[in-house]
């Protein structure tokens, strides 16, 4: 997710997974450092939540790559303890992998709940009508464990699909 963007996007190879159907539809894109890119199609689709009753029909701009892998690495998550309540929206949310989908600022407002989970020493937990959003905030030594220090602030939101 990411609250500044505009616009969703969706990957030109979950587009082919889906079997989503395309229509022409050329956008220009313009991004972080002012980089310029062009898309030629768009998707129609629904998202749905594995846990409730949320649906809501997304147009996503089609793109043959949305950014690097999301966390660039893996997290070692082995001693976080979520509380017993908590659906993760992603399960994965730590293993690096690609970024699928993009939600742009106004589902991501929509799809937001009240009420945070602060646990002590792990990330900060968002509801939201997909499940709970796991915000990582990083200390120094999870930092230093890391080969970089991009933090990773994109969902891999593709199980939420139908």
């Amino acid at each position: 997710m990411d609250f500044g963007s505009q616009s969703n996007f969706i990957t030109e190879s979950t587009v082919r997974r889906l079997g989503l159907e395309q229509t022409g539809n050329r956008v220009p894109i313009t991004g972080i450092n002012n980089a310029t890119s062009v898309t030629n199609c768009k998707v129609k689709l629904e998202m749905s939540s594995m846990t409730n009753d949320y649906a809501s029909i997304l147009n996503c701009l089609v793109l043959p790559r949305i950014t690097s892998n999301m966390p660039m690495n893996d997290i070692d998550i082995s001693t976080w303890e979520f509380p017993s309540d908590v659906v993760l929206a992603d399960k994965d949310f730590h293993k690096s992998g690609p970024i699928d989908i993009l939600l742009g600022a106004k589902i991501f407002f929509e799809i937001l709940m009240h009420g945070i989970h602060d646990c002590k020493g792990l990330p900060v937990l968002q509801n939201a009508k997909l499940g709970t959003f796991c915000q990582e905030r990083y200390t120094r030594t999870m930092l230093r464990n890391t080969r970089s220090t991009v933090i990773p602030f994109l969902s891999k939101l593709i199980p939420f699909i139908t």
